[in-house]
């Protein structure tokens, strides 16, 4: 269910003309076998925020090197989450437990994730990366029309920068999941 502040960022987003980030995601399998569903998900996302005050959300394209030059221009970073893709199996993921807040892998010190938060998983490797949260709700129940905004730049892109200035046409309605705004200055972050 869609609640007052979801409502008010959707709408902050809908009428919003600069560049925000779309991100195409799926939900875990659980170790018994089921799907997690939305609100699940969601409620390990809404304890990470209240203990921790702020959420890392995995992504291969979340890396710092493509999301922070565009987010440091903009300030106020909007992400928009749908439903696409398979859902994730935990045996295809791994645990995060250092973050990196440098541009490049290679660079910077390696720090411990907090110890409250709940596990962050995804395909931990070398390009291994989590977006930075500062305010993220529910949307499911809400869709968006992808064929209002630009096109990926790549097909298989599961997180891309898109605007409204040249949209790529045709009924492209897509399920949300959550609608959010990044933290700066880092907005994204290196994993292991």
């Amino acid at each position: 269910m869609v609640g007052t502040k979801a409502t008010a960022l959707l709408a902050a987003i809908r009428s919003h003309t600069g560049p925000i980030l779309m991100h195409s995601t799926g939900l875990h399998i659980k170790a018994d076998g089921t799907t997690e569903t939305v609100a699940e998900f969601m409620a390990k996302k809404a304890e990470d925020m209240q203990k921790c005050k702020i959420i890392y959300w995995y992504g291969q394209d979340a890396r710092p090197e493509r999301i922070r030059p565009p987010a440091n221009a903009l300030g106020n970073v909007y992400i928009v989450m749908f439903m696409g893709g398979s859902p994730i199996k935990g045996k295809d993921s791994g645990k995060a437990q250092f973050l990196n807040r440098s541009i490049e892998r290679s660079d910077g010190d390696w720090e411990p994730l907090p110890n409250d938060m709940n596990d962050v998983t995804g395909g931990i490797n070398a390009k291994a990366a989590a977006l930075v949260i500062d305010e993220l709700f529910n949307a499911e129940g809400e869709t968006i029309d992808l064929g209002q905004y630009t096109a990926k730049p790549r097909q298989r892109a599961a997180i891309w920068w898109t605007d409204r200035r040249n949209p790529q046409g045709g009924s492209r309605v897509k399920n949300l999941i959550a609608v959010g705004v990044l933290r700066g200055p880092d907005y994204a972050v290196w994993l292991k």
